[in-house]
């Protein structure tokens, strides 16, 4: 029944929108800095069972900066770099159980299927700006701007600080 009535809305998301906008209204949020930080969730799934694929893809952050590049470029009078388009192979494990699980391994830490919970908190009482759910072999720089323009696009907030973990490296 609760899957047959929940699955596809966006009811959760408005309760939480709605219960954050209130934590606002009662200045229990500053919007001035964020924190944020990931943390895996075991999936119930079998690590054994899984099929390998091969995906191709280009990282559109890469092809963001080289355009942003060429237009910089070219605004100094200076010719464009020629890119060459590189495809990456990428191999990964796709469990036959829960395919929408991605294989976590980092040092230390627990292998098998995970699910990575992103999460932002406002720095004044800790309340939380926004929870993000992502496969687990999703590196933890992946979702972060979209995430931060989600906050401003539901609370109007944007941050003059952030603090992330080094996991986020790589923006």
């Amino acid at each position: 029944n609760y899957i047959r009535r929940f699955q596809g809305t966006d009811v959760f998301e408005q309760i939480f929108i709605n219960i954050v906008n209130q934590a606002i209204d009662k200045k229990l949020v500053g919007g001035t800095e964020f924190f944020t930080d990931s943390t895996h969730i075991k999936a119930n799934a079998n690590k054994k069972k899984f099929k390998v694929e091969v995906t191709t893809k280009i990282k559109k952050r890469k092809l963001d900066l080289e355009k942003e590049i060429n237009e910089e470029r070219e605004k100094i009078g200076k010719k464009p770099f020629e890119y060459k388009e590189k495809e990456e192979l990428k191999r990964q494990r796709v469990n036959t159980t829960d395919p929408d699980s991605g294989y976590y391994h980092r040092d230390h830490k627990e292998e098998g299927f995970m699910y990575l919970d992103h999460r932002t908190v406002d720095g004044k009482n800790n309340i939380i700006m926004d929870c993000h759910i992502t496969p687990g072999n999703v590196h933890d720089s992946g979702p972060y701007i979209d995430r931060l323009n989600q906050i401003e696009k539901n609370f109007g907030l944007t941050p003059g600080k952030v603090a992330l973990d080094s996991g986020y490296y790589s923006l």
